[in-house]
């Protein structure tokens, strides 16, 4: 069963104070689970006696889940979990499953977009944003459900430093998706950039925005080119620079599929792409 959690006011520092206390309030011993001292005649040091048996789980979980900045809204927290999604705790083996087709409880995460650890940051949305749920649970049973109205409010876990530097980038194909899919063209536009949570697009000029192509094995080469007598090696990939001058300079850059996608299976790029990456030259930002 779920144990009231503390309201969410806003300020990390005083829901912080506030979920420490309802912890030590929630997971305090029972009455009845008290450890006695007992005193034995044949030694002077005495014994400990065994805690009472109880049989009482508890545990405090936590959901979590990554967003960015959103266009039109701003910081948007994401919607918390639906009111009727049932998750079943694990007490043995301390594991959430949700469930599956047949009843079962037995599906991992995410689960309406959150999971039960920190998803891993995907470097082309930018999700620098964590939030969270939490729910403290109790129960004599091996596990314990939990509604999806149990679980508090959303709170703001993280957020990007103050010195971020972040691109929101959109993509639109600009030949007919019925073409050959080699034949395609990607359009990539920045639509803003931010500064920790400053919107700083219109002091960014585009000549200090450069766009690089990932290489077979994801990575982006110009992270270590090296210039030999003012020229790229032999070996550099040109794809991303010409002489040593970056070929795509501006907020917006196409690229064809053949460059994006190498060789690999042709598919839909037009809502974010993995394979391209802006690069903001760090001197823009020094005055803003």
């Amino acid at each position: 069963m779920a144990v009231q959690p503390p309201p969410i006011t806003g300020d990390p520092e005083q829901d912080s104070f506030n979920q420490q206390v309802a912890d030590a309030i929630n997971f305090m011993p029972l009455g009845n689970v008290i450890t006695e001292e007992r005193i034995i005649a044949s030694s002077v040091a005495g014994t400990r006696g065994a805690a009472g048996a109880d049989g009482l789980n508890r545990a405090g979980l936590y959901l979590f889940q990554r967003t960015s900045i959103n266009d039109e809204n701003g910081l948007t927290a994401p919607d918390r979990l639906s009111d009727n999604f049932t998750l079943q705790y694990n007490y043995a083996n301390a594991t959430l499953r949700a469930r599956d087709a047949v009843g079962g409880f037995t599906v991992g995460p995410p689960w309406e977009g959150w999971s039960d650890t920190i998803p891993e940051r995907d470097p082309a949305l930018r999700n620098d944003y964590i939030w969270f749920q939490f729910v403290a649970i109790s129960d004599r049973d091996n596990t314990d459900l939990i509604a999806g109205a149990s679980w508090s409010g959303v709170g703001l876990f993280a957020r990007p430093g103050v010195g971020a530097l972040r691109a929101v980038v959109e993509y639109t194909p600009l030949v007919d998706g019925t073409a050959d899919p080699a034949a395609q063209i990607y359009r990539a536009r920045i639509t803003h950039v931010y500064l920790g949570e400053q919107d700083v697009t219109a002091q960014i000029e585009g000549t200090r925005i450069c766009w690089l192509i990932a290489e077979d094995d994801g990575t982006f080469l110009a992270d270590s080119a090296v210039l030999v007598d003012g020229q790229l090696p032999a070996t550099y990939s040109d794809r991303n620079f010409e002489n040593g001058t970056a070929r795509r300079i501006g907020y917006t850059a196409d690229f064809p599929a053949t460059d994006i996608f190498m060789g690999n299976t042709f598919s839909d790029y037009s809502d974010v792409s993995r394979d391209i990456e802006p690069r903001i030259e760090i001197g823009a930002v020094v005055n803003i």
